[in-house]
């Protein structure tokens, strides 16, 4: 996750402002999220063509954008709620490069867009009859919303690295459940939620697997899509249009060798801190992790405060456990040691 975080913010999301939404679905839907797997491509492309298709009709211009789109079938408890979280740039860029800024405000027409263009996709693939896709229509409360609350300013990384790991986050945090062996029961502890009206809720084991279980992964399905100047292929195409290249994240630019440059655009310096991601960059990605997540730097010497440097990496089974074992017997082992695993 944190990983992701790090390679939307740093090598995807150009520096421009960005919504976040959030397309949710009616429960009913998920049985076809579980068994079909062109339903997770197919609603997002048709989200993305909706976004274009708007900001197209409202400049009256073809206009180029960009979205990451992600799917989530879980909400708070673990209980069902089909959505798709996407970045999405705040406007595109029209045919003679121009970057339009097109803020979305009044979302009641989308919505409306939306709920008709699913349906219709449902109705006409056949997964859904007349009858079933007439009666959804006639709902008041069906199930479809969009949420865009949040905007992300081109220069805020910390909030394009944050939601970005939310979109990639996982159905349940281990900080949220306690399982209690005496009553054989798992506590599941989160913020109030105004949807259930409490913040606690107790399951038994077997409940709380089977819950768990329904959101694991369909096998061989990409819950997270690139589109427009976000696709894998125009992402490559970026150092041929001067346009979107002086937008570039700061990770492509190094990519591509184009650092200096953005050192010498003076337009540029005010949304980036150079120093700060090149000593980023310096490290591994898995002592950067650590200091993230655990706020313990594992290349700082606990004793001096020198920082380290990697002699070696081993990968020697016979070697780790040798060297485990001598710092087993002079007391320096690491926490959570198992030493039977350490024989022979």
């Amino acid at each position: 996750m944190n990983l992701f975080g790090e390679h939307i913010s740093d090598e995807v999301l150009l520096r421009l402002p960005h919504r976040h939404f959030v397309f949710s679905l009616p429960k009913m839907l998920r049985p076809y999220f579980k068994h079909n797997k062109k339903v997770f491509s197919e609603i997002a492309r048709l989200v993305n063509d909706m976004i274009v298709a708007y900001y197209n009709q409202i400049t009256g211009k073809k206009i180029r954008t960009g979205v990451v789109l992600a799917f989530q079938s879980f909400g708070d408890f673990l209980r069902s709620n089909l959505h798709y979280h996407a970045l999405i740039l705040d406007g595109g860029f029209d045919e003679n490069g121009n970057f339009i800024h097109i803020p979305i405000l009044d979302l009641t027409e989308m919505k409306e867009c939306f709920r008709r263009l699913v349906i219709n996709y449902f109705k006409n693939t056949g997964l859904l009859s007349e009858k079933m896709a007439q009666n959804l229509l006639s709902w008041k409360h069906s199930g479809f919303n969009i949420d865009n609350s949040i905007r992300i300013m081109g220069h805020d990384n910390k909030a394009r690295e944050s939601l970005a790991q939310y979109i990639a986050r996982c159905p349940i945090s281990l900080k949220k459940i306690i399982y209690e062996p005496f009553k054989d029961k798992v506590i599941f502890k989160t913020k109030y939620n105004a949807y259930f009206k409490e913040n606690v809720k107790l399951y038994d084991p077997i409940e709380f697997i089977a819950l768990a279980a329904q959101h694991i992964p369909v096998l061989r399905v990409r819950l997270i899509r690139y589109f427009g100047f976000y696709s894998s292929k125009s992402r490559g195409k970026w150092q041929e249009w001067d346009h979107v290249k002086k937008h570039a994240p700061l990770g492509w630019r190094e990519q591509n060798g184009l650092e200096k440059e953005l050192e010498d655009n003076d337009e540029l310096d005010d949304t980036c801190d150079v120093d700060d991601v090149s000593h980023k960059k310096s490290k591994a990605s898995w002592a950067r992790l650590i200091v993230k997540i655990y706020e313990v730097d594992p290349m700082i010497c606990d004793k001096c405060g020198s920082e380290m440097k990697i002699l070696a990496i081993i990968t020697s089974e016979y070697e780790i456990k040798k060297i485990l074992r001598h710092l087993v017997i002079t007391g320096k082992s690491p926490p959570s040691v198992d030493e039977s695993l350490l024989k022979n």
